[in-house]
C-alpha cells in the first residue's frame, strides 16, 4: 500500500482556484488570522499565517498536496502570498455516532423561508437544532 506523500506525489496539479471552485470556496469565505493591516485593498501579514486544509478524501489530498509542493506561491483574491513550508498533521477520524463538539468564530444562524418571508430561530428552539442536524448531514 502506498504511501500518503507517494499517492500525492503521483498526483495531476490543478490551480488553487479550479480546487477551490470545485468546493464551492470563494474568496470571501477564507478567513485571515493573526496581525495584519488592511490598505488600499491590499492586506500586509506582521506574522506568519497558517492556511489549515482538512480533508478525507485522498484523491482531494494529492490535489492539494502537490499544489502547494510545487508552488512557491499562493494567490488568495489576488494576493501573492509565499508558500515557506508544508506540515502535515496525522490526526485520527472518526466514523459512526460519536458526540463531537463544534466551535464556530462567528454564530451559526437557522432559518426557513417561505414565500420569500424568513423565520429564523434561536438556539433554544427545537427547530434550531432539527435545521443544524439536516444541515450537517447534507
Amino acid at each position: 500500500m502506498k504511501s500518503d506523500i507517494e499517492i500525492a506525489r503521483e498526483a495531476n496539479m490543478l490551480p488553487v482556484q479550479t480546487v477551490a471552485e470545485k468546493l464551492d470556496i470563494t474568496a470571501d469565505e477564507l478567513d485571515l488570522y493573526g496581525k495584519y493591516n488592511v490598505e488600499d485593498k491590499q492586506i500586509t501579514f506582521f506574522d506568519d499565517i497558517k492556511l489549515y486544509i482538512s480533508v478525507l478524501d485522498k484523491k482531494l489530498f494529492k490535489i492539494v498536496y502537490n499544489f502547494l509542493l510545487n508552488n512557491e506561491y499562493l494567490f488568495f483574491n489576488n494576493q501573492k502570498v509565499r508558500l515557506v513550508g508544508i506540515d502535515i498533521m496525522d490526526l485520527s477520524h472518526f466514523s459512526g455516532d460519536q458526540i463531537v463538539t463544534i466551535k464556530t468564530l462567528s454564530p451559526i444562524v437557522t432559518y426557513t423561508s417561505k414565500d420569500k418571508y424568513f423565520k429564523y430561530y434561536s438556539p433554544e428552539d427545537k427547530k434550531y437544532e432539527e435545521l443544524l442536524k439536516d444541515n450537517i448531514i447534507h
